[in-house]
C-alpha cells in the first residue's frame, strides 16, 4: 500500500501547529528528529 505523502505532510504540520502549537524546532525535539527532517516531511520531500 502506497502512502500518500501529501496527506501525511499536511497532517504532521496541522498537528504541530494546531495541537501542539509548537515551532518546527521544538516539535522536532519532541519527536527526536532533526528540524530539517520534519521540514522535509511537511514539504513532502521524504523518501521511504
Amino acid at each position: 500500500m502506497a502512502l500518500d505523502k501529501i496527506v501525511i505532510g499536511a497532517r504532521v504540520r496541522k498537528i504541530r501547529e494546531e495541537f501542539f502549537e509548537e515551532s518546527r524546532d521544538k516539535f522536532s525535539k519532541r519527536c527526536n528528529l532533526t528540524e530539517r527532517h520534519v521540514g522535509q516531511i511537511e514539504r513532502r520531500r521524504f523518501f521511504s
